[in-house]
């Protein structure tokens, strides 16, 4: 299964959060019907929840997303890092820093 780069969270929260709690397919249409989640999140629970507990592919592919630093502020970049790394990048230091600083990261 693949998943978009903005699922991400949501895949974090299905793992750390709905398989604790929710005990059935049931309760997992009651919880998204009441909760706060866009609807790919939503469609994403309900697809997910099919392949879990199916036995479906665990293994999960993440799309590789080409970021444009050119068209980016260096608050972009520093919340970038901080969602992908939970790394906080200090913006008083130049934009060319910056991204070479988030390119480490994500090489190492």
């Amino acid at each position: 299964m693949e998943i978009k780069p903005e699922l991400k969270k949501t895949y974090e929260y299905f793992h750390d959060f709905i398989l604790v709690v929710i005990k059935s397919k049931d309760h997992l249409e009651v919880y998204l019907n009441a909760c706060n989640m866009s609807d790919d999140e939503k469609t994403f629970c309900w697809e997910y929840w099919d392949i879990y507990h199916n036995g479906g592919c665990e293994e999960i592919v993440e799309e590789e997303v080409e970021v444009d630093f050119d068209n980016m502020t260096k608050r972009e970049i520093e919340t970038l890092a901080r969602e992908e790394f939970d790394v906080e990048l200090d913006r008083r230091h130049s934009k060319s820093t910056l991204i070479a600083q988030y390119e480490s990261l994500k090489n190492n």
